[in-house]
């Protein structure tokens, strides 16, 4: 959830209006208005909620780029040396991008792709997502009700994850730790107590909180620690959309490998948040386990270099 201080930002630098706002939630243009004006010094937190949300879905919509966009667009070439750091410097909290959307809510918006049940009239729950009859391999996540694509995985892509797996098993094992890591394909519904229409399939999760994993079906809430891997089609949606959804849901870190740019973002959300950045020679520590966990990508480092 954003703050005033953070939606007037966010309304100043998008050119966002009080209609655009209205539009996309169920709150009056005066009320909206009272809140974003200042008039109503101490909003309710159901408006503070609505606005936020109202706030995404405008975003979403938005053709612009965020810091970390702008500087990344045109990374495609292997190892491509990023200048993260400006952008790191830069960034506002709450900043988000267009991505494209695969199918939106709203009724008959599969167009019989699918198949499955029609979405509600605001977009896709949980419910709808399980009932979705999906071609085989394919698979999407659902972020405030709009259905998004997910590209297949490449080889380098699996490479970081399986040795990130790795490296968290062993130190469970080694220190006796109740947390376990979990490895996409799995549905995490980070809002499932509010709606239950955000839907996501994060490359790696960390999960301490057990009670959490559904019947070893899903995961109910936001996990402690989540892991993206970069490919050029996902670089909005994992540096933009989901890491805000992350952030508000209350994920304590965020973790984002860029294996073209050999390159960690790492964004700590719990206390004071902190973002910094990391290269593949760092021993970069796991601020969950206050440092106790240290990882160095060296070694995928090498094995990309080989191929």
């Amino acid at each position: 959830m954003y703050t005033i201080k953070e939606m007037q930002n966010l309304a100043s630098s998008y050119g966002i209006s009080y209609g655009d706002l209205a539009g996309q939630c169920e709150l009056s243009l005066s009320t909206i208005q009272k809140a974003l004006g200042g008039i109503n010094k101490r909003p309710r937190m159901t408006t503070l909620e609505e606005l936020s949300k109202a706030f995404d879905r405008v975003l979403m919509r938005v053709d612009g780029r965020s810091p970390y966009e702008s500087i990344m667009h045109t990374q495609t070439e292997k190892h491509s040396q990023v200048d993260y750091r400006d952008a790191l410097s830069t960034m506002p909290h709450g900043s988000v991008a267009e991505q494209n959307v695969f199918r939106s809510g709203g009724t008959s918006a599969l167009d019989g792709t699918f198949g499955g049940k029609d979405p509600t009239q605001k977009g896709y729950t949980y419910e709808d997502y399980e009932n979705l009859q999906l071609p085989e391999g394919k698979r999407v996540e659902v972020i405030d009700g709009v259905i998004y694509d997910m590209s297949g995985p490449s080889i380098v892509h699996q490479e970081v994850i399986g040795y990130m797996y790795r490296r968290f098993c062993d130190f469970f094992d080694a220190n006796h730790g109740a947390c376990r890591v979990l490895l996409s394909p799995l549905d995490v519904r980070l809002e499932y107590d509010s709606g239950d229409m955000t839907v996501v399939q994060p490359d790696l999760v960390v999960i301490c909180d057990r009670s959490r994993i559904d019947k070893m079906k899903s995961i109910k809430g936001a996990p402690d620690f989540v892991l993206e891997v970069l490919s050029p089609s996902s670089r909005k949606m994992d540096l933009n959309i989901k890491m805000q959804k992350y952030r508000k849901s209350g994920v304590r870190e965020y973790w984002v490998i860029d294996p073209f740019a050999l390159a960690v973002i790492k964004t700590v959300f719990e206390g004071e948040e902190s973002t910094s950045l990391h290269t593949f020679d760092d021993e970069i520590p796991v601020a969950i386990y206050d440092g106790k966990l240290k990882i160095c990508l060296k070694p995928v480092k090498q094995y990309i270099d080989e191929e």
